[in-house]
C-alpha cells in the first residue's frame, strides 16, 4: 500500500491545497487583492471570458462576474474548476494570444495563495449574518412531543423543506407562503385540543354527531340494497369511548318475512333487526352504544341479512324484498375526554386551576417551554383575554402559543449593535443543535441562572445533553444529511415490500452506527475506520455475517470482512448506486464533497450522460465507459479525481452487498493504485481535510446558514486544536460553541 502523501495533491482542487490545511497564509488578503486587480482580472479578459461570459456562457461557467476577490469565494466549485483546467494545461486553449508561462504561474500562484487565505486561523473573527431560521417540520413535531406530550405530524402543517449547502433548516432557504399560514393556523387548533382535550371541549361539551346520507355510502346503488351485502361508511374515530350508531331503514318488503337488517362495526355485528317500514312510510330508526378502545378509521355498515326474489309471484308487490338506507349516524364520543398527561401535570403543578393567578402560573410555564423564553406581562393578559369563557383558558392559551411566530420561528432580538447571545437564545441554539427539539426545564433553569454565559456552564450542559436520550437526534439529523442517507429514505415507498424492508434496516443499521460513534466517546476517525456495526437478522444475512436471526438490532464485531466505518455501511453504499447498478461517479463524488469538502461542479451542459446500458459499445463493462468518457479533457478534469475514488469501491454491489472476485480498484492519473475499501480509507487518513470537513459541515448545521469568510478561519482554529487521532464530538461542539459565530449576534434584524 502507497503512502498516503499522494492523495492530497491528486484530490485537491487548486494549487494551494497540496499545502498543509491549517498552514497561516503567507500572502495578506490586501496583497491578494491587488494581485486580483492587477494579474488575474486580466488574464480572465485576455483569455478566458469571451468564451466564459456573455449571455450564453460556454459550459455555463461565467468567469466574467468575478470582479473582486469577494466573488471567488461565492463561486465555490466552479472556481477550482477553472483553476484545475489551467494547472493541466487544459485552458485557455491555443487562440491568437496564449497565455505566456510567466501569465500562467502567476494565475496559478495566486490560486494557491487564495486557497490557503480560504483557511485562515490567524483571519479575525466574526458572528456572521443573523439569521431568522423557522422551525422545520421534524422540529415541531419533536418540540411538542417534549414539551406538551402530544405525537403530531406537522408534514402537511409546513411546506416540505427546501435543502441549501447540505442541510434542511438554513434560514435562506425557507419559506412561509400565505397558504402555509392557513395550515398552520389549523395545525395549532388540532395540536392544542390534542394536548389539552378536555379544556377543548370546554364546559358545555356535547357529543359531535356526523350523518352519511344513504346515496353517499359505498355499495349498493343508491343506498340500496337489492340482494344481501353492505352499505359502507368509512368513518375516523378522534378517540377511543363509547359512540352511539344510528340508522334510518326502510324496505321493499315481499314475502313471508320483513327485511332483516344489521349494524356491523368494523367485522363485528352489534346490532340485528327486523325492519318493518316501506319505501314510502317514515324509516325505522335503529341506534345502539359501542365502546371503540382507540383512535382510528372503522368501516360501520347497515347489512342486508335476508334477499327475497320471487320473479313469479301473482302479486308483484311479493315479488322483491330489499333494503333502503336514508342515512347512517355516529355521535360520539358520548363520555367527556379524560384529562390528557399536560393537563393533569398541570393540576398537580399549580393546583386548583379555577382562580386566575394559577391560571396565568401555567400559562407563563407553557409560555417559557414554548416560546423559549419568560413571557411578558402584555403577553400574559393577551393569552388570557383571548379566552371565551372562565373554563376555556387553557385550550385557547395553548393555541395562541403554538400559532405564534414565537413558537414556530428561533426569534432572538435584533439589535443596532454586535452583542452576545443572551441566556435563553443560548439555550435555544444548544437544544436544536443537539436534540432537534425545545429546551428541557433544566436547560431553561441553567440560561435564568446565568450558567449558560460560562464556559464551564455551556459545557456542562453540552455533556448533560448528549446523554439525554434526545441526543439520538443528532445521527439522524445531522449525519443522515452530512452522509446524504435521506436519498436512501426517500427511495423506501417506491420498492417492493421485501427490498423496502432491508433498506429500512439499513437505515436503522447507520442511524445506531452513527450515534455510538457520535455520542460514545469514539474517536471521530472511527467514523472511517471502526469495524463494529448493528445488525438485526435481514442485515446480517446480506452482510453474509452469523448473528441472531430476528428484529432487534445486536452489536456485532465485523473485523476482517472488509467493511469498515461510514464507507462499508449497506444505507452510504446504496445511497451512492443507482436502484440497478452501482454509480462510481456518484460514490466518488460523494467521497469529495461529504468527507473532503471538495464537491465537484456540476458537469457543463453539452457534456453527455455516461452510457449504462446494458451491450452498450460493443459490450463494453462500467469501467471501460468511465475510461473512455476520462478521454474527453473537459470529462478527464472531474473524472480524473472522482472515478478512482468510486471504482476502489466495485466490491460493493448497488445495495452494498459483497460482490464475488477481487475488490474495487481505482487507478490514479500518476499510477497510484486504490485496492478496495481498505485502501480507499488507509489514504483518507492521511488526509487532513476529513476532520475539517467534519467541523465544516456541523457549523453550517450549528449556525443555520452557509459559510461566511470569517467561518472557515474559526474552522481552521478548531481543527488547529484537536488531535486529529483521538478528537471525539463532545471536543467538536464544545469548540464550536465557544466560537463568536455561536456565542454571539450580528447588528441587524
Amino acid at each position: 500500500m502507497v503512502r498516503a502523501a499522494w492523495l492530497v495533491p491528486w484530490i485537491a482542487v487548486g494549487a494551494g491545497a497540496v499545502l498543509p490545511p491549517l498552514q497561516a497564509p503567507d500572502t495578506p488578503r490586501a496583497e491578494l487583492e491587488r494581485r486580483f486587480a492587477s494579474q488575474v482580472l486580466p488574464f480572465l479578459e485576455e483569455h478566458c471570458t469571451w468564451c466564459h461570459g456573455g449571455e450564453q456562457p460556454e459550459a455555463g461557467l461565467d468567469l466574467s462576474r468575478l470582479e473582486r476577490l469577494a466573488d471567488l469565494e461565492r463561486s465555490g466549485a466552479r472556481w477550482k474548476h477553472a483553476v484545475r483546467r489551467v494547472e493541466r494545461d487544459q485552458m485557455p486553449p491555443l487562440g491568437p494570444v496564449p497565455p505566456s508561462p510567466r501569465e500562467r504561474d502567476a494565475f496559478l500562484a495566486f490560486a494557491g495563495a487564495w486557497e490557503r487565505l480560504r483557511y485562515d486561523p490567524t483571519a479575525p473573527a466574526h458572528p456572521g449574518a443573523p439569521v431568522l431560521r423557522r422551525l422545520t417540520r421534524r422540529e415541531v413535531a419533536n418540540s411538542l412531543r417534549d414539551v406538551l406530550g402530544i405525537d403530531v405530524d406537522a408534514v402537511a402543517a409546513l411546506p416540505e423543506e427546501s435543502v441549501a449547502a447540505g442541510f434542511d433548516h438554513l434560514g435562506s432557504a425557507q419559506s412561509l407562503p400565505p397558504v402555509a399560514v392557513e395550515r398552520w393556523i389549523d395545525f395549532a387548533q388540532l395540536a392544542a385540543a390534542e394536548a389539552a382535550p378536555r379544556a377543548a371541549a370546554g364546559p358545555d361539551w356535547t357529543a359531535p354527531r356526523e350523518r352519511r346520507d344513504g346515496a353517499d355510502l359505498a355499495g349498493g346503488n343508491g343506498g340500496e340494497l337489492y340482494s344481501n351485502g353492505d352499505l359502507v361508511w368509512s368513518y375516523d374515530f378522534p378517540r377511543g369511548g363509547t359512540y352511539r350508531l344510528r340508522a334510518a331503514l326502510a324496505g321493499d318488503q315481499a314475502g313471508p318475512d320483513p327485511a332483516r337488517a344489521a349494524l356491523r362495526l368494523g367485522r363485528a355485528e352489534v346490532l340485528r333487526t327486523d325492519v318493518t317500514a316501506r319505501r314510502s312510510a317514515a324509516p325505522d330508526r335503529i341506534e345502539v352504544d359501542v365502546v371503540v378502545d382507540k383512535p382510528g378509521t372503522h368501516d360501520v355498515a347497515v347489512r342486508f341479512l335476508n334477499d327475497y326474489w320471487r320473479p313469479d309471484d301473482p302479486d308483484p308487490r311479493q315479488r322483491d324484498r330489499n333494503l333502503i338506507a336514508l342515512w347512517i349516524e355516529v355521535e360520539g364520543p358520548l363520555d367527556p375526554p379524560d384529562a390528557s398527561p399536560l393537563e393533569r401535570e398541570l393540576a398537580a403543578r399549580f393546583g386548583d386551576l379555577g382562580g386566575v393567578e394559577a391560571q396565568r402560573a401555567a400559562l407563563a410555564y407553557l409560555g417559557l417551554r414554548l416560546w423559549r423564553r419568560p413571557l411578558e406581562t402584555r403577553e400574559l393578559d393577551a393569552l388570557l383575554v383571548h379566552a371565551k369563557g372562565p373554563d376555556e383558558w387553557l385550550a385557547t392559551g395553548l393555541f395562541a402559543l403554538i400559532a405564534s411566530p414565537n413558537f414556530l420561528f428561533r426569534v432572538e432580538l435584533s439589535s443596532d449593535y454586535e452583542r452576545d447571545v443572551e441566556g435563553y437564545e443560548m439555550a435555544t441554539r444548544l437544544s436544536y443543535l443537539l436534540w432537534s427539539s425545545a429546551p428541557d426545564p433544566a436547560l431553561l433553569d441553567a440560561a435564568a441562572r446565568g450558567e449558560l454565559a460560562t464556559r464551564a456552564g455551556r459545557a456542562a450542559s453540552v455533556a448533560r445533553m448528549l446523554d439525554d436520550a434526545r441526543g439520538r437526534a443528532i445521527a439522524r439529523d445531522f449525519g443522515f444529511q452530512w452522509l446524504q442517507l435521506t436519498r436512501l429514505e426517500s427511495r423506501v415507498p417506491t420498492e417492493p415490500p421485501e427490498r423496502a424492508e432491508l433498506l429500512r434496516s439499513m437505515l436503522v443499521e447507520s442511524e445506531r452506527f452513527l450515534d455510538e460513534a457520535l455520542r460514545g466517546g469514539r474517536p471521530l476517525i472511527e467514523l472511517l475506520t471502526a469495524e463494529r456495526t448493528f445488525v438485526d437478522g435481514r442485515l446480517a444475512r446480506h452482510y453474509g455475517i452469523d448473528a441472531p436471526a430476528g428484529d432487534e438490532f445486536l452489536p456485532v464485531d465485523l473485523v476482517g470482512a472488509g467493511r469498515p466505518g461510514i464507507l462499508g455501511r449497506a444505507a452510504v453504499l446504496t445511497a451512492t448506486s443507482e436502484p440497478a447498478r452501482t454509480s462510481p461517479v456518484s460514490r466518488g463524488a460523494f467521497v469529495l464533497d461529504a468527507l473532503l469538502g471538495d464537491a465537484p461542479p456540476p458537469p457543463p451542459p453539452e457534456i453527455p450522460a455516461l452510457d449504462t446500458r446494458p451491450g452498450a459499445d460493443g459490450g463494453l463493462d462500467l469501467v471501460a465507459r468511465l475510461a473512455q468518457h476520462r478521454a474527453e479533457p473537459s470529462c478527464a478534469v472531474c473524472h480524473d479525481t472522482m472515478d478512482p475514488l468510486g471504482l476502489a469501491l466495485e466490491g460493493f454491489g448497488p445495495l452494498g452487498e459483497r460482490r464475488a472476485g477481487a475488490p474495487g480498484r481505482g487507478s490514479l492519473p500518476d499510477g497510484t493504485e486504490l485496492l478496495g475499501l481498505e485502501g480507499l480509507v488507509e489514504e483518507l487518513l492521511g488526509d487532513g481535510r476529513f476532520l475539517r470537513t467534519f467541523v465544516e459541515r456541523l457549523f453550517v448545521y450549528a449556525l443555520g446558514r452557509s459559510l461566511e469568510s470569517a467561518d472557515r478561519g474559526e474552522v481552521a482554529r478548531i481543527v488547529a486544536g484537536l488531535d486529529p487521532g483521538s478528537a471525539t464530538f463532545l471536543d467538536v461542539v464544545l469548540a464550536l460553541v465557544e466560537t463568536p459565530a455561536f456565542l454571539r449576534r450580528s447588528a441587524g434584524p
